[in-house]
């Protein structure tokens, strides 16, 4: 039975990534397209949650294109992108051309890595914080992540997450439309099949009281949870043990 589940997670992770590759030239434009510029304002709400400092050495979990990044190096934080997709890395506006002077298990692994989430290729309690956003939906094992993004944390660290959520009814009757029938439209320019996956997923994404639970049995402690945009994205902040 193990072996079968083991198998089961690779391919998810495996169909997940090639997907990501389809679409990485085109995903930055089309998120500013299908969210009306709403995910940067979701990005910025978290920014001030995360409260990351100049200095500090932070893993962002599958960063993309580096939406994440961005802004946390902008908050003088230095930071380590990590993704399963090399395309979707090769993509990102954050590319320097120096690495950071940072240990020698996260330096030694490059400024850009690419590896699963579910099994970082770090040393315990090597970043100060560690964030993951709009990707918890995607893998096979959300638990699993966060367990994962606790162990490469120092103890106390920021394990912050930003992902949809379940939205208020007032809103639900309007977005559940737009997800089944613009996005895929609007996206099918690219990708159908791959837009019409991301949609579907945002439909049965789990609540924010459900995500602090998986976030809290993974061994981190939660405390913050707020939301934005609508009452559709909802923002957690947990420390590390």
């Amino acid at each position: 039975m193990a072996a079968r589940s083991d198998d089961t997670t690779n391919a998810h992770r495996r169909a997940v990534t090639a997907m990501f590759d389809r679409i990485a030239a085109r995903y930055d434009f089309l998120n500013d397209i299908l969210s009306f510029g709403l995910h940067r304002i979701a990005r910025r709400f978290f920014m001030k949650e995360i409260k990351l400092r100049p200095g500090q050495l932070v893993l962002d979990v599958c960063s993309g294109t580096g939406a994440l990044s961005r802004r946390a190096r902008a908050r003088g934080a230095v930071v380590v992108e990590l993704d399963a997709s090399e395309v979707m890395l090769r993509h990102r506006k954050s590319m320097l051309t120096r690495r950071p002077d940072v240990t020698e298990d996260a330096s030694a692994a490059g400024w850009a890595v690419v590896a699963d989430a579910m099994a970082l290729p770090f040393a315990d309690s090597v970043f100060d914080a560690a964030m993951v956003g709009f990707a918890v939906r995607d893998v096979a094992s959300p638990q699993q992540l966060f367990a994962e993004m606790g162990r490469v944390v120092k103890s106390g660290g920021n394990v912050g997450c930003i992902e949809f959520t379940q939205p208020p009814r007032t809103v639900s009757w309007l977005l559940r439309p737009y997800l089944r029938r613009v996005v895929p439209t609007v996206g099918g320019l690219v990708d159908r099949a791959a837009y019409s996956f991301l949609a579907e997923s945002v439909t049965r994404v789990m609540s924010a009281e459900e995500l602090a639970d998986i976030m809290e049995t993974a061994g981190l402690k939660v405390n913050t949870v707020k939301f934005c945009v609508g009452g559709i994205v909802a923002i957690h902040v947990a420390t590390a043990p």
